[in-house]
This record gives C-alpha cells, sequence and structure tokens, in this order.
C-alpha cells in the first residue's frame, strides 16, 4: 500500500565542505547583493502583492 505524509519535508541544502572560499570581493558583492534583496525587493514586492493586476503594470507602478 502506498502511504502520502501529511506535510512535504524539503531536504536539507547546504555547504558541504568541498566548496573554495569566497574571495573578500565575492563576499562583498554577496553581502551587497543581500542587503539590496532585502531593503529594496523585498518591500517592493511586499506592495505589489497587495495591488490588483492592473494596478501592478500601470504606468508609475514600483
Amino acid at each position: 500500500m502506498l502511504k502520502l505524509k501529511q506535510e512535504l519535508t524539503l531536504p536539507a541544502v547546504g555547504l558541504t565542505g568541498f566548496e573554495t572560499p569566497l574571495t573578500e570581493d565575492e563576499t562583498a558583492i554577496q553581502d551587497a547583493v543581500h542587503h539590496f534583496a532585502k531593503n529594496v525587493l523585498r518591500p517592493v514586492g511586499q506592495e505589489l502583492d497587495k495591488m490588483s493586476a492592473a494596478d501592478v503594470c500601470a504606468p508609475g507602478s514600483p
């Protein structure tokens, strides 16, 4: 008999230890991208989620 799980669990994905360390420049770029996503993209995305599709596509929309 086939048993289905009640909840989907995703596999743990992370560093394996075989990756080469990031350079200072790579770390700085990664930090800048994370900062931009957190402080710019996420708030705009939350604002757009509350809008209708027509308002999202309207001129002047964020």
